[in-house]
């Protein structure tokens, strides 16, 4: 994972949802919740391909709240330089492994609001962040305070930095394999 990416502009301050839109990523939450601000002076930029047709209402902006944009498939670098304009990153994504969407939120220096999902205990252990623990007026609460909150946000975005920093950097994952490859190389010695 890298943080290489594409320059992004966009005229007022937003956060993020990335995701391929399916049903076990319940873009549908991301949804509400842009309905939930919509008399705030913010914007919900929503990226990622249509895999379910039973989503493809999203490419029609009547049927999104004025706040809602969907903006479709990105390459990696453009979903990069969308995620480090933003505020923060927020996920509704079902418990599925580990989504590398965090790792390139946090490497961009982005902390997570998320509805139903912390990876590891990461964000609730590091300060990566909220976890809303699957409770939607929570979920809102979550969002609204990571937004009013600046210093907040500015620490909890530089917790998420050098957090992804120490333990996803290249860097650091080329040294984890290096580790691997002599210790199998040691024992296979020792047979």
């Amino acid at each position: 994972m890298t943080d290489d990416n594409v320059s992004f502009n966009w005229q007022k301050p937003f956060i993020i949802w990335v995701a391929n839109i399916k049903q076990q990523k319940r873009p549908e939450l991301f949804v509400e919740l842009a309905k939930e601000f919509s008399s705030k002076e913010i914007d919900f930029l929503m990226v990622g391909k249509i895999q379910d047709e039973a989503y493809n209402w999203l490419k029609n902006k009547t049927n999104l709240s004025s706040n809602l944009y969907y903006l479709g498939s990105k390459s990696f670098e453009e979903v990069n330089g969308i995620i480090k304009e933003s505020l923060f990153h927020v996920h509704t994504c079902t418990k599925e492994g580990f989504p590398n969407i965090f790792i390139q939120a946090w490497l961009s220096g982005k902390a997570t609001v998320s509805f139903g999902f912390d990876p590891s205990n990461y964000i609730r252990d590091y300060k990566l962040g909220f976890f809303s623990e699957e409770n939607w007026r929570k979920f809102v609460n979550d969002v609204e305070r990571m937004y009013l909150l600046k210093e907040e946000r500015k620490e909890l975005n530089s917790n998420s930095k050098s957090f992804a920093e120490e333990m996803f950097s290249i860097e650091k994952s080329v040294s984890k394999l290096e580790e691997v490859i002599h210790k199998l190389i040691s024992d296979r010695g020792t047979l």
